[in-house]
């Protein structure tokens, strides 16, 4: 309950950025929408700091993909995080998709303290840093799929 009360206003500030976000975008997309001018990649203004202290112990990071079916077919629980611009359709039904540029104002959306979390990226160095920073944020269970959806895809053959 006090974690829910804590998190409100987080949650009340990301819907806040969220739609300033979707505001700029769209006037984005109306400048550069016609093609005459080269437009910035979306999202690049508001990417998080991934970088954390150099003091920083985050502990032993990523996950091969055998283990993880291993867990989820045990019975174990893990929460997939697509951190990619789009989201990749690749991974298990009900992964959730929060882009790289918006996951510093989406950290209150992500699975509860304890739930173990795997972060999914474009590839290992973005995820591994992803993950990273996650930890240094306190969501301890932060882990990241080495070699990405594709790793995924090739052992469900």
């Amino acid at each position: 309950m006090l974690k829910r009360i804590v998190n409100l206003p987080f949650r009340v500030l990301g819907r806040a950025a969220r739609a300033v976000q979707d505001r700029e975008e769209h006037a984005r997309q109306a400048r550069y929408g016609d093609g005459t001018e080269t437009a910035p990649r979306a999202g690049d203004h508001n990417i998080p700091e991934l970088d954390v202290p150099a003091e920083f112990d985050s502990g032993s990071l990523g996950t091969d993909a055998s283990v993880l079916r291993a867990r989820l077919a045990s019975g174990g629980r893990v929460e997939f995080v697509d951190v990619r611009p789009t989201a990749g359709t690749e991974l298990p039904t009900g992964t959730e998709h929060i882009p790289l540029a918006t996951l510093g104002i989406q950290l209150a959306e992500l699975p509860p303290a304890g739930q173990p979390i795997i972060v999914v990226a474009a590839d290992d160095e973005t995820a591994r840093r992803t993950a990273r920073f996650l930890r240094w944020r306190g969501i301890e269970d932060a882990d990241f799929l080495i070699g990405g959806g594709r790793a995924w895809t090739e052992g469900s053959g």
